[in-house]
């Protein structure tokens, strides 16, 4: 999508896999992401269901979800809000502030669906 012009953004579970850096949702696509990578995740405390290893460069250890990311860097989200709250949240706000003048695509993959 990025060759036709789109900024993609992505936000929720990532079950697709985080074992390098290849599998990331920043290296599939995905401008930047807000979500967590583990099977499930405690939808208040965001702590995961599983605790996974990650890597991100040359930097490994254990997963810490809720992470926001982009191309070049990632954070964790502190929040004691409801998960698909801060998704929707951040949905709306990378809508309203993406540049009119160029499409975009939004990816949502909420948790409390199933």
């Amino acid at each position: 999508m990025e060759a036709l012009g789109y900024t993609s953004y992505g936000a929720g579970k990532w079950n697709l896999g985080h074992c390098n850096d290849a599998y990331l949702p920043t290296s599939r696509g995905f401008d930047s992401f807000l979500g967590y990578f583990s099977p499930g995740i405690d939808y208040y405390s965001h702590e995961p269901d599983q605790q996974n290893d990650y890597t991100w460069g040359d930097d490994t250890g254990a997963l810490t979800d809720m992470l926001h990311m982009s191309q070049s860097s990632y954070s964790t989200v502190s929040s004691a809000n409801y998960s698909d709250s801060i998704f929707a949240d951040h949905v709306l706000d990378v809508m309203s502030n993406h540049d009119d003048s160029t499409p975009f695509f939004v990816w949502l993959a909420a948790p409390s669906g199933h």
